[in-house]
This record gives structure tokens, C-alpha cells and sequence, in this order.
């Protein structure tokens, strides 16, 4: 499978992902939203800890890609859903993002935020949605 990122001369540059991904390969894999909770189901830091939620969240979407076989460098769009994304709101997400990308090798891909009053988990301030191409294999 074949990922390439895009960056176009006549837009500023990107920040942690790209202006636009092409791939190539056999199986497209698509996450569900993933918020900051940990394996037992429990919301991790304060309600309005970014940081942590972003960490949390970005480890849980990458350990559902593993699970259908996906990997990091296999990710060419995350949607990104944030309760209240002020400037420092913001700072703190990509804080806990980047840390969770670098620790697990994540690529710059093409994302989206969107701005939301609320999420499905009471206290959650940040979900997460990934979409992956892998080589086509046993198709699970």
C-alpha cells in the first residue's frame, strides 16, 4: 500500500497534517469515533483535561486500526470532534496528539475539526474517527 501526502504552494503551510492524501492498496478500514476512556470504560483525566482525552483517544483509534490490520502509516484521514476548541483548548489536543503520534509513529494526514457542544461520553471533550487503506489480504 502506497500513502502520499500533498501539500499545495498557494495554501499556508500545514501544521501536523496534510493538505491532501492519495493511497493506493486493497482495503479501506474506517474507525469508529474514539474518545479518551481507557479499557476499563473510564474517562481519563479531568472533564476538561484536552490533553490527556486527546492522548487517550489518539491510542484508542490507532489500537482499532491495528485491530483490522491497519497501521499508522496506513492512516490517510482523521475527523476530529472537539467540545469547546478555543485557541487553548486547542494548544492542549495537539499537545496530547502529537505526543500519542510520535510514541506510535503517526504520519501528517488529511484531518478535519469540527467544533461540537457535546459528545456520546459525559465529560469527553475530544473524539476521534480514522480512515485507513491497507493491501488487500484476508479481508478481516
Amino acid at each position: 500500500m502506497t500513502v502520499n501526502t500533498f501539500n499545495s504552494e498557494e495554501l499556508a503551510e500545514p501544521h501536523g497534517f496534510a493538505h491532501a492524501v492519495s493511497a493506493t492498496g486493497g482495503r479501506t478500514v474506517y474507525s469508529s469515533g474514539t474518545v479518551g476512556i481507557d479499557a476499563s470504560g473510564t474517562l481519563v483525566g479531568e472533564a476538561s483535561d484536552y490533553r490527556a482525552q486527546a492522548y487517550q483517544a489518539t491510542i484508542n483509534v490507532y489500537a482499532a486500526l491495528r485491530a483490522a490490520g491497519a497501521g499508522p502509516a496506513d492512516v490517510v484521514k482523521f475527523t476530529m470532534y472537539v467540545v469547546d476548541p478555543t485557541e487553548e483548548n486547542l494548544n492542549e489536543l495537539y499537545r496530547g496528539i502529537g505526543r500519542a503520534s510520535k510514541e506510535l509513529g503517526g504520519i501528517a494526514t488529511g484531518t478535519t475539526l469540527v467544533g461540537v457542544t457535546a459528545l456520546s461520553v459525559p465529560g469527553a471533550v475530544y473524539e476521534v474517527d480514522a480512515i485507513a487503506v491497507v493491501e488487500s489480504g484476508d479481508g478481516r
